[in-house]
């Protein structure tokens, strides 16, 4: 949320990352990971991002006498999935929607805690708003810019949508901006984005964890389908569509 983009981020933007065996830290700046949340505790930072986007979503709507109750979360890659679960511990009517096909493991994993799982192969974004009710709420974590603006159209009035993907290239798509403009003005509609999340975020995203742990157990472990040290990252390319969310192992067994 820097407004002059002069920010350091480790690993990501003007300063190296933390792969290493130790590092230091000014204790402000950490986050307690409690001994229960040892298990799931790596994916509390694609966690804080969902935390972000649903608490922001929820702020915004504040604007106006509003009752979200049913959600469709695009993609099912580690922040799809987390969305998915987050959204159903909080009572959420929700359908994940991605490209692989139902009976997968991320199918599954969606089904298991009460979504409904859309294969996109069944049904293209484009006419979700066909065969589902409208949605109050989207979260969007394809990767795909044609996906966020397919599923505008699904968004019910005074829905809202979260973008959380970071597209780049230069892919080019006809989009029916008169309709859109329509849509968005009459139907009261809303659409923002997301990427890094505030301190209170992984607080949030942590507490969410266990919330959806003690509700669905051992949910979370099945999103760390693989595990590898330094010497083995050749194979996080060979698998790379078979498991979800890889570990890197950077010291220890």
């Amino acid at each position: 949320m820097c407004s002059t983009g002069a920010f350091t981020e480790r690993g990501i933007k003007g300063i190296h990352g933390m792969m290493s065996e130790f590092i230091t830290d000014d204790p402000r700046y950490l986050i307690h990971v409690p001994d229960r949340a040892r298990g799931y505790a790596v994916l509390t930072e694609p966690m804080s991002v969902v935390a972000k986007g649903v608490r922001q979503a929820l702020q915004i709507q504040g604007r106006l006498r509003w009752e979200g109750r049913r959600a469709l979360v695009l993609g099912a890659g580690p922040i799809g999935l987390l969305a998915t679960l987050a959204l159903r511990t909080q009572g959420w009517d929700v359908v994940t929607m991605a490209r692989k096909p139902r009976g997968t493991a991320k199918a599954s994993i969606a089904v298991d805690v009460g979504a409904r799982y859309v294969s996109a192969a069944d049904v293209p974004t484009a006419s979700i708003s066909e065969s589902e009710a409208p949605f109050d709420f989207i979260f969007e974590a394809t990767g795909s810019a044609d996906c966020a603006f397919d599923a505008l159209h699904a968004l019910a009035v005074n829905g809202v949508l979260c973008l959380a993907s970071i597209t780049a290239g230069s892919f080019m798509k006809s989009v029916p901006v008169d309709r859109l403009n329509y849509d968005v003005v009459l139907g009261n509609k809303l659409i923002f984005g997301t990427v890094n999340a505030h301190r209170q975020d992984f607080i949030d995203g942590l507490s969410q964890m266990e919330r959806i742990e003690q509700e669905y157990p051992g949910v979370l472990g099945r999103l760390l389908t693989d595990s590898l040290s330094f010497n083995q990252v050749d194979r996080m390319f060979d698998r790379r569509d078979a498991g979800i969310k890889t570990i890197l192992q950077v010291a220890g067994a």
